[in-house]
Parts: C-alpha cells; sequence; structure tokens
C-alpha cells in the first residue's frame, strides 16, 4: 500500500456517480510515495489483514481538497515472485462531505 506514489500508464475514472473518489486499474509501474503497508501471501493463503507501520491509518489524512486542488493517492501494488497471478482485492473509505 502506497501513498501518493507516481503511477505509470494511469487512466483513472470516476468510481461511481455519487463518489469524489476516482479510480484506476491500467497503471503498470509505481515510483515514490511513502509505503504504508507491505507483506507477502503464499500460494495457499486466503486473506491478509492491514498491518501498517502507522499506528493508525486513519492520521494521514488522505484528502481531497477543491480550493487547492489537491488530491491523495492510495495504490495497492501487487507483483508475482515469478510468471503471472491473479489477484482480488477489497477496499473501504468513507467520505466526509
Amino acid at each position: 500500500m502506497i501513498l501518493n506514489g507516481t503511477l505509470t500508464g494511469a487512466a483513472f475514472s470516476a468510481f461511481n456517480s455519487a463518489s469524489i473518489a476516482l479510480v484506476d486499474k491500467a497503471a503498470t509501474a509505481i515510483s515514490g510515495g511513502t509505503i504504508i503497508d507491505s507483506g507477502y501471501l503464499s500460494a495457499s493463503a486466503q486473506a491478509k489483514g492491514i498491518s501498517t507501520q502507522f499506528a493508525d491509518i486513519k492520521s494521514l489524512i488522505l484528502a481531497y481538497s477543491g480550493l487547492l486542488n489537491h488530491q491523495d493517492t492510495l495504490t495497492l501494488a501487487c507483483s508475482s515472485p515469478g510468471g503471472s497471478t491473479t489477484v482480488f482485492c477489497n477496499m473501504q473509505w468513507l467520505e466526509v462531505w
């Protein structure tokens, strides 16, 4: 999980019509940013809970400001040590208006 990394080949689109969130499924690489969680799963593992290096991920203040034209980017980046693999993930967030 990387906060404010630079994505290569990103194509952001609206998550849905009721959200200010944008999502990207096209990026092929990431550089920079702050790693807020990392780990690995064995081939037989079913899930990995979040175990951030920060005491509370909420302290990172993921924010969008229309006045300052600033939006934080949170990226879930996955790779396989050999060959290709399929990854399924789930993310939840709260939009406070």
